[in-house]
């Protein structure tokens, strides 16, 4: 590119110069003036370029930095979210975890209960039957006791009947004796 902007340069400015040129001399400085003029274009276009590209590379660098501003927001975005997320089923799993250890703990308690109260059961029979093993002794009187009223009450009947046996027996006797003496006597 730099070739054509002088080769242009020199035609354009040749042949002015070779007009006002009476020497070769003045033809080569102005070859050598044009070809200066043309190398300050090159030079002042290349700036330019050099510029315009400065300027792109600047604003490509600033929507890169723009992209990875936001890739870094949206990424501290996914993971805060992500964090959120974990926190709330790390409570879920927390809350089925109590409920779980408490239906355990009701449960537990509950057979507890049951262990208690069978253990008191069994611990009262064993009182009653302790206590009525103390008062056996008792309990065989009361029985003995009975038993001897029982055999009273027939021995009373028997007296009893005997009695009357014997009474009714006396009065058969009497009344016996009776009609003998009242038959045997001198006036019958």
């Amino acid at each position: 590119m730099k070739k054509v902007i002088i080769f242009l340069c020199t035609f354009c400015i040749l042949p002015f110069s070779m007009a006002n040129a009476d020497t070769l001399q003045s033809q080569l400085s102005a070859i050598h003036q044009a070809e200066s003029i043309g190398i300050s274009n090159i030079k002042a276009e290349q700036i330019r370029q050099d510029k315009i590209e400065a300027k792109h590379r600047a604003k490509l660098a600033r929507i890169v930095s723009q992209k990875r501003k936001q890739a870094e927001q949206s990424a501290r975005l996914r993971h805060k979210k992500a964090l959120e997320k974990q926190k709330r089923l790390d409570a879920l799993h927390q809350e089925k975890v109590a409920e779980r250890l408490a239906d355990k703990y009701r449960d537990q308690e509950y057979q507890d209960k049951l262990r208690d109260l069978e253990f008191k059961s069994k611990m009262i029979a064993i009182q009653k039957e302790s206590a009525r093993a103390a008062r056996e002794n008792d309990f065989i009187d009361v029985e003995l006791n009975r038993q001897k009223a029982k055999t009273d009450i027939l021995q009373s009947e028997a007296d009893a009947t005997r009695n009357v046996s014997k009474g009714t027996q006396n009065l058969m006797e009497s009344e016996g004796r009776a009609k003998e003496d009242a038959n045997s006597g001198w006036f019958n």
